[in-house]
């Protein structure tokens, strides 16, 4: 067998060493890429003569014609990973004459190949050597987004090499990547051209709508939510694998396990950002007349019940789901504020017909444990010694939490020590707005009976629930009190703490 592979290997080198020297005798250059053309989608290339190849179809000084180098383009399997000086190579040739000041002493890749080679990018992006020094070329990449006719297939590899970049790198940051020139550059691309530039668009996005923002972050963020407030997003918004291409990968390649691995990497991250895609319809529809029936279930509504299983099996055990898409999903979901989503003995593995939407991320949850989602939120949160900064943005946060207690009706770890008062939320604002932020009123239902450890707390909403005449606080106190009405001491001092620590005088009635 061996023997049978290496007769092919020399026939490839042999070939390839004839083709890079036949620009001047077309009959020779068909015969021997023919005889490439039917071998090196079973044998691959090695990356020295990946690189030959790739030199002479780049070079455009070169005495091969065009239809030349689109043949020499369609050979190109390599059955090595892709390494930085080959990435390299094929990144620097995606220009325009535009970008010259003196055009006619400029002699480009022609616009085909360039195109060509855009989608061998893709094709590849499982078949890459990913190291640190790769992440160098995201600006570089965005650069050529500027051309009109490469911009699809390079904002898409944009959006891959973004998904996984701090995989790479841990240190990775995409603050540092979208800047608000960039974020502007973007929406001026969209404008031109919606559908090539829609994809990174949505990353900017998504992003902006997970993290931290001040100031002009969240102007482009509002101005980023207009523009798409109404777009409908297409099945394949972020492209797919191509299977033929990468099956061919998989039976020429020297590092089965690396190739193996940034397939499956590659996978996931593509169902990850398309959940993150969908949330975005699911933010679009249209919100429920009644908020307040609390007899109701709710309606929950996603784009593709298809994204969420696919995730939730694609995830190893030996590794975290993604917490960011996870919580968002949980935030986008429409409940009624109170009151049991769930029975007390509810098992993940067997659904009834009125909950089939919840089973992947449900059974991904239990699966993974509800402590390490505790502890992730707590990182995000950045708490240090049991205290963090609390802002405006954070409520879908806490609206996300609120939802994942009343499915598993049971109390979060996180909002059980700030009702406890055992972690702290520092804020500038009011209370009131402190207490809206968090959320605290959906969280009363879910304490046990025990006035003097949740006082303060109690003492806070209820404090608001009189200034205001607030509703939703007084439904969730009264289902406090119906839950501890089972125990008469507690019950009894919690009424007289009521009456104690109340100011009727501010009682709008």
């Amino acid at each position: 067998m061996e023997d049978h592979r290496k007769r092919y290997y020399d026939l490839i080198d042999h070939s390839v060493s004839v083709v890079v020297n036949c620009e001047n005798d077309p009959q020779r250059f068909d015969k021997h890429v023919s005889q490439l053309n039917a071998v090196v989608s079973t044998y691959g290339l090695k990356l020295e003569q990946f690189n030959l190849l790739l030199d002479q179809i780049l070079d455009p000084y070169s005495g091969f014609k065009v239809g030349m180098k689109l043949k020499l383009v369609g050979l190109l399997y390599s059955r090595d990973l892709l390494d930085f000086d080959t990435l390299i190579k094929i990144v620097s040739v995606f220009k325009v004459p535009s970008y010259y000041n003196d055009k006619s002493k400029v002699k480009l890749v022609p616009r085909n190949i360039q195109l060509k080679l855009s989608v061998l990018l893709l094709r590849n992006f499982p078949n890459i050597q990913w190291d640190k020094k790769i992440l160098r070329l995201a600006n570089l990449l965005f650069n050529a987004l500027s051309i009109g006719y490469l911009r699809m297939n390079i904002g898409l590899f944009l959006v891959y090499m973004l998904n996984i970049a701090n995989e790479i790198d841990p240190k990775f940051n995409l603050k540092y990547f979208f800047s608000i020139k960039k974020l502007e550059i973007l929406i001026e691309f969209y404008e031109i051209d919606s559908k090539s530039s829609l994809p990174l668009l949505l990353q900017a996005y998504n992003f902006l709508g997970s993290a931290a923002r001040a100031g002009i972050f969240d102007m482009i963020f509002l101005k980023l939510k207009a523009l798409l407030k109404d777009v409908k997003i297409p099945k394949d918004v972020f492209g797919k694998l191509d299977a033929q291409y990468t099956e061919a990968l998989l039976k020429i390649t020297n590092d089965r396990f690396s190739l193996t691995r940034n397939i499956d990497m590659f996978k996931s991250m593509l169902i990850n950002i398309n959940i993150a895609s969908m949330l975005h319809s699911v933010t679009n529809t249209k919100k429920r007349k009644y908020t307040e029936d609390i007899t109701d279930n709710g309606i929950i509504q996603l784009a593709s019940f298809k994204f969420i299983d696919m995730f939730c099996q694609s995830i190893p055990y030996s590794f975290p789901p993604n917490i960011i898409v996870v919580l968002q999903y949980f935030s986008n979901l429409e409940f009624s504020d109170y009151g049991n989503i769930m029975s007390e003995n509810f098992n993940t593995t067997q659904l009834g017909a009125a909950f089939p939407i919840y089973e992947p991320l449900l059974t991904c949850l239990k699966e993974q444990d509800i402590l390490f989602l505790n502890y992730s939120v707590r990182k995000l949160l950045d708490v240090k010694q049991d205290r963090f900064t609390l802002t405006d943005d954070m409520f879908w946060l806490f609206r996300s939490i609120n939802n994942i207690s009343q499915i598993f009706n049971e109390p979060f770890p996180l909002m059980v020590d700030i009702c406890a008062g055992k972690l702290v939320a520092d804020y500038k604002g009011s209370l009131d707005q402190k207490l809206k932020i968090l959320q605290l009123h959906s969280h009363l239902q879910f304490l046990e009976p025990n006035c003097s450890k949740w006082s303060k707390v109690l003492t806070d909403v209820i404090d608001m629930t009189f200034r205001h005449n607030n509703t939703r606080n007084m439904t969730a106190l009264t289902f406090l009190a119906f839950k501890w009405s089972k125990d008469p001491l507690e019950f009894n001092n919690s009424s007289d703490s009521s009456l104690e620590n109340s100011d009727f005088a501010i009682s709008p009635y």
